[in-house]
């Protein structure tokens, strides 16, 4: 069975072979061997996701050098029963296929918390291209289902893409400009991509964020999500 998978698109943006290992654990042979596998491909950088409770993947993980780049929180949300209360009426679908300038500035402002830019060996031009290329890739309706936004004096403010994963909604890209955060944006946001999920049968709905974004963590659990995992993310560079 095939550990591993070369990863095209992060290769294209990135300038180098990316790769991620599949398995989710691992203990410290297999781990130096899948390395040691796909170095010999040619692949600079690695990912590795785990469970931040399994200690043989993490230990393996320190034993082969590994860059604890990001941890991950999954949130979820029963739809069947939810009642949204918040005002959302503001908020609307984003029509273009192409990525407004306002639409990528927030998206480099939520760049600034990934595992890119935590990353000392990838450049911040890196990280925002991932991040610009990502925007537009919802956008065209690849890398999400529907792209919501919120406009004052018809300039985007803040924006909220939707995708779906594992069956359930899945919100990723929440972003409000710097001058307006704050008001209340985020919650309308949330809202709004809450009751599209709940219109496209959704019975559940998830969204992944950072451990060190203390205010996305505090609004999602505000919008009534509850943790259900935390994962350690990896980057091995060979």
């Amino acid at each position: 069975m095939n550990n591993t998978q070369l990863l095209d698109w992060d290769s294209d943006i990135l300038g180098i072979s990316v790769a991620k290992i599949l398995s989710p654990s691992l203990n410290e042979e297999k781990l130096r061997n899948c390395l040691q596998s796909l170095k010999k491909r040619g692949v600079k950088l690695v990912y590795w996701a785990i469970d931040s409770h399994d200690h043989t993947a993490k230990q393996a993980a320190l034993a082969c050098d590994g860059f604890l780049a990001d941890k991950k929180i999954t949130y979820f949300l029963d739809l069947r029963s939810l009642n949204l209360a918040f005002p959302y009426a503001d908020v609307e679908i984003y029509p273009a296929q192409i990525a407004s300038p306002e639409l990528e500035g927030i998206a480099l402002e939520i760049a600034q918390f990934s595992r890119f830019s935590n990353d000392p060996k990838l450049t911040t031009e890196q990280a925002n291209t991932l991040y610009k290329a990502w925007i537009n890739n919802a956008c065209q309706k690849i890398a999400a289902k529907i792209v919501l936004v919120i406009k004052k004096q018809g300039f985007i403010i803040g924006m909220l893409s939707i995708d779906e994963k594992h069956g359930r909604g899945d919100l990723s890209l929440l972003g409000v400009a710097p001058d307006y955060q704050g008001q209340g944006l985020g919650k309308r946001l949330v809202y709004a991509a809450l009751a599209w999920c709940i219109a496209q049968n959704y019975s559940f709905s998830q969204v992944v964020t950072h451990k060190a974004n203390v205010k996305a963590r505090h609004l999602y659990e505000t919008c009534g999500f509850t943790q259900e995992k935390m994962e350690y993310f990896y980057h091995f560079w060979l």
